[in-house]
């Protein structure tokens, strides 16, 4: 359950993606996830949490890529999430090819 912005386990999210799946509303249209290979060499050495918090976080920004959970960056299509309690991923929206490119993988834990 989301309250005041945070689950029950402090992460970040957005109550009004919770009552959405909740009622059953599906977005139209999913993008698809593909990672940069500055990323891919990122995620080595990812403790297990910390790499099923990427996919668990991944799964929810191809549902709803936008601004609704993100931070922005100086360019419009460029956005910022945070995962688990130490985590940023940083990735590019492709909005004509339905796409999702995970740019950056930053962890400090």
């Amino acid at each position: 359950m989301c309250r005041n912005g945070y689950d029950g386990a402090g992460h970040r999210c957005d109550p009004g993606l919770g009552r959405a799946s909740r009622r059953g509303q599906r977005p139209t249209v999913t993008y698809r996830a593909e990672l940069s290979s500055r990323a891919l060499k990122q995620m080595h050495g990812l403790p297990n949490p910390a790499f099923d918090t990427i996919i668990e976080v991944m799964a929810e920004v191809i549902d709803y890529p936008g601004p609704l959970r993100t931070f922005p960056t100086s360019d419009p299509y460029v956005r910022r999430v945070e995962f688990g309690d130490a985590g940023l991923i940083t990735y590019l929206i492709n909005d004509g090819a339905r796409l999702v490119i995970i740019l950056d993988i930053t962890w400090t834990g």
